[in-house]
């Protein structure tokens, strides 16, 4: 009998955990004109098919950034009800590139999710020629 019991607890356990729902954390990212302040913002979904795709509202993200002296905390949005959380970044970015994450650390509905968001600032006097090889 003791055997039994230990039997539909652990398929009780496993049906638990497997009902957490998948989530796709993404950068969404619009186009700023030269000179605005900047931030970070990701989008929160279910991962499913892109038709049957759902935003997750009210869920906090926290955003990140790395460098040679490690991860630096930039603080956390809560999702919007289209699943849109955003930070702004402290300061102004210089030329170069700069590593971004940002991380949702799950909840017994939805399962942590984490993106990684690079960002290259060049200077604007920079001039492209393209030529064909």
């Amino acid at each position: 009998m003791k055997s039994i019991i230990t039997i539909v607890a652990l398929l009780s356990l496993s049906f638990t955990a497997s009902a957490a729902r998948k989530t796709l954390l993404s950068p969404y990212q619009k186009l700023k004109s030269l000179g605005t302040d900047f931030s970070l913002e990701v989008k929160l979904e279910e991962n499913r098919l892109l038709p049957f795709r759902k935003d997750i509202p009210n869920q906090e993200i926290t955003f990140y950034f790395k460098d040679e002296n490690g991860v630096h905390d930039l603080g956390s949005d809560v999702t919007d009800k289209e699943g849109h959380a955003s930070v702004d970044l402290p300061g102004t970015l210089v030329t170069g590139n700069f590593n971004f994450y940002a991380k949702f650390s799950g909840t017994r509905k939805y399962k942590k999710s984490k993106t990684d968001i690079l960002i290259t600032v060049v200077d604007p006097t920079w001039k492209v020629v393209l030529t064909d090889i």
